[in-house]
């Protein structure tokens, strides 16, 4: 069979990578043309039609100034698409790019392609109009929330559950912070045999600047004998934290962050895929998310149709941990949010345990891929 995926950004394109290796496993005869990058070009043997690079524009004017370079992007994408006449499409999240030039185009000019939609977007919190998008050109949606599902499934669209990718990439680390595994682990950092805070800021620029500034004061100020290890984002350098933790007592570590997860007293951590990571590691955590636009933020926030922002207690659909947004993350709040959690690390616990139940431990792209080939197949 012939595959052809769209994925855009980093994460899509290791999640892509994954999946190829994975169908490649159930039909020996595949084969692979796609939009994606340097992961995906390894597994496909082949380079992309186009590089997620090139069409990484985050934010609403960066996107607005760079519309003829979208455009022309995707009109390549859609000739490579009937070159190859693929018998599956598959976008990977994405989905901007995804429900604007590829779902109605494979639905009109390739209609004999199954379309797969891997990753779909969040439209239980948002856009909700594209969940008619989803039931119309989709034959699949795979989601990687049991809650998702169940959204999908309740306006008839066919969705299934294939797990969730958090737990792939944690693997070993499952459930490890405090044990004896742990601390052979991390037995070579300066640190090791005290108590620590681990701090995870974003892997942006401008999410790390808006927030680890706020953590080291709060830190500074009511735990100054509590070492602190920043987890150094992929992409970010050594020389991009200096100015932010002169004249504070801490280190950053890249390519150790499970490591310092699990070894770690309790970690103060920014929204994200990092919150789930976190919780299925085991480790105690406050959520803090602070962003340009404060109070405006929590009021956005407020319009949406969601109790919660951290992944941890979406998935839960309880409090699982403590969220403090934008205008809430304040020294004093962060305090005091610390101060509940020294005293509340068991009923966490217990929460995590029943996250780890409801997302199971699938193998994500492989039950994705099984999927494809079994529905194609028949």
């Amino acid at each position: 069979m012939r595959y052809f995926l769209i994925a855009g950004e980093a994460s899509g394109d290791l999640h892509g990578a994954h999946l190829i290796r994975a169908i490649r496993q159930e039909d020996s005869c595949a084969t692979f043309s796609f939009m994606g990058g340097d992961l995906m070009a390894k597994e496909a043997g082949n380079i992309p039609i186009i590089h997620y690079r090139t069409m990484a524009f985050m934010g609403f004017f960066p996107v607005l100034l760079h519309l003829a370079d979208i455009h022309k992007a995707a009109m390549k994408v859609q000739k490579a698409i009937i070159d190859f006449n693929p018998d599956v499409v598959i976008p990977i999240d994405y989905s901007g790019f995804n429900f604007r030039y590829i779902l109605p185009f494979v639905h009109k000019k390739v209609a004999k392609a199954s379309l797969f939609y891997y990753i779909p977007p969040k439209v239980w919190a948002w856009k909700k109009g594209r969940v008619a998008d989803l039931k119309r050109y989709c034959s699949q949606v795979f989601s990687i929330f049991p809650f998702e599902q169940d959204f999908l499934k309740s306006r008839c669209v066919n969705a299934h559950y294939v797990g969730n990718p958090c737990v792939d990439a944690v693997g070993k680390y499952w459930n490890l912070w405090g044990t004896a595994e742990i601390k052979d682990r991390i037995a070579d950092l300066p640190i090791s045999g005290q108590p620590y805070v681990a701090l995870l800021p974003g892997s942006r620029q401008s999410e790390v600047k808006s927030n680890l500034p706020l953590m080291l004061k709060t830190l500074n100020t009511y735990y100054p004998t509590y070492p602190c290890i920043i987890a150094g984002a992929p992409g970010l350098d050594l020389d991009f934290y200096k100015p932010l933790i002169q004249g504070y007592n801490v280190q950053v570590f890249f390519d150790r962050t499970y490591d310092l997860l699990a070894g770690a007293d309790f970690a103060l951590v920014t929204s994200g895929t990092a919150t789930l990571e976190t919780a299925l590691i085991g480790t105690p955590q406050i959520v803090c998310y602070r962003s340009i636009g404060l109070s405006l933020v929590n009021w956005i926030f407020s319009l949406f149709p969601i109790r919660y922002f951290s992944l941890v207690n979406l998935v839960a659909q309880a409090p699982v941990i403590e969220e403090l947004l934008s205008a809430q993350v304040t020294p004093q709040q962060l305090h005091q949010a610390i101060e509940r959690l020294l005293v509340s690390k068991e009923k966490i616990s217990e929460g995590y345990s029943h996250i780890r139940k409801q997302l199971g431990r699938y193998p994500v792209a492989r039950t994705t891929a099984q999927l494809i080939t079994h529905s194609i197949a028949h």
